[in-house]
């Protein structure tokens, strides 16, 4: 939004400017390079945040999360629900995702044997993580 609003101020400041010089534009591969690289969100396997998943909670409760570059993700849960929210992850060891606007935030590792598991800061269940490949 706030995007959106700078953007739209630039607009109107543009279109009051009378005067009659350009200034020329700038060379599309410069600006690319001087932009900075957006940071990709890691997860605990050393892989890009973005992906599919198949979560088993604690109490047997299957979830298949479809997690998207936007920073939104879907989640099918195995009762048939589905539930859509965003998702952050600024450190590989901890993911938080906001549903209704409720954030609940988790501890992630993955052990010797390749075992990957979210711990709940809110009750600390566990439930184990596995990446969809393909």
């Amino acid at each position: 939004m706030r995007k959106l609003a700078c953007l739209a101020a630039v607009l109107v400041l543009a279109a009051c400017n009378d005067s009659a010089t350009e200034t020329p534009a700038a060379d599309d591969a410069a600006v690319a390079e001087a932009a900075p690289a957006e940071a990709v969100a890691m997860s605990p396997d050393g892989k890009p945040a973005i992906g599919k998943y198949k979560v088993t909670g604690a109490d047997g409760t299957t979830y298949d999360y479809d997690v998207r570059a936007d920073g939104t993700f879907t989640s099918v849960v195995s009762t048939g629900e589905t539930v859509t929210g965003t998702w952050t992850q600024a450190t590989p060891d901890r993911w938080c995702e906001t549903v209704d606007g409720k954030e609940a935030c988790y501890t992630e590792a993955v052990d010797a044997e390749g075992k990957w598991t979210a711990t709940s800061d809110a009750d600390q269940s566990v439930a184990t993580v596995v990446r969809v490949e393909g």
